[in-house]
């Protein structure tokens, strides 16, 4: 156990110092073209047009993120979309019941979420944590699963709400094949989805693999570097 915290501790350090040094990297080098920016899912359709010398060009469309409304572990109801506008979302999947696969997504996005606090940077960044077992995990619940990892009020949500929009939101919008049956054997409850500000899915990541969890704290880093491009 104490080796364990020690290895998280240590992780989290190398997030905290490494986390501001790849920002001003990418920021350097965005302008060049030279990151490759985060690719986009699930693919709307395909639009057609031609340009100014008449030639045919083809465009993909993304569907958005669909928003939806929930109740936090403040008690509060929230809707995504429209109370998280402007903010890029980190989007996941708990049981409170304190499953080691829960516990460990939330230990490993805690010290996501320390990296940024740190140095100020949490005004554009929300993450969002979603139950997959409503029933049980009622406001109560879930605020003290919150305070048990030091969860940042303001910029962490815990939410509850109804067990068929919230797995149809799973589905249908995040394209994540969750089961309620057997929610914690499936391959997606692992999986955080990163949303941009235009509620496009910009990649998925397996939240208990730490190397995942700074490939998703690069692929942020880029995110919030071609929004302050595109201002």
């Amino acid at each position: 156990m104490a080796s364990k915290k020690k290895y998280n501790f240590i992780i989290g350090i190398a997030v905290a110092f490494l986390l501001p040094l790849f920002s001003w990297f990418l920021f350097k080098n965005l302008s060049k073209g030279v990151v490759k920016i985060p690719g986009h899912y699930g693919m709307d359709y395909v639009d057609t047009f031609k340009d100014k010398d008449g030639k045919l060009q083809y465009d993909t469309v993304y569907r958005a993120v669909s928003d939806i409304s929930l109740s936090n572990q403040l008690g509060n109801t929230v809707d995504l979309n429209r109370d998280l506008r402007g903010k890029i979302l980190v989007i996941n999947f708990i049981d409170t019941k304190g499953s080691a696969l829960s516990n460990t997504m939330m230990g490993n996005l805690h010290l996501l979420q320390q990296s940024y606090e740190k140095k100020g940077n949490l005004d554009w960044l929300q993450f969002v944590s979603i139950t997959v077992n409503p029933a049980q995990d009622n406001v109560l619940a879930l605020r003290h699963y919150a305070d048990k990892f030091r969860v940042n009020h303001d910029h962490w949500w815990l939410l509850t709400g109804d067990s068929a929009a919230i797995y149809q939101y799973a589905q249908k919008d995040l394209l994540l094949q969750l089961n309620p049956l057997n929610q914690e054997t499936e391959e997606p409850f692992n999986k955080v989805v990163l949303v941009d500000t235009f509620r496009h899915i910009r990649g998925y990541f397996n939240a208990v693999d730490t190397l995942e969890l700074q490939r998703l704290a690069d692929d942020i880093s880029i995110l919030t570097m071609e929004k302050l491009k595109k201002k």
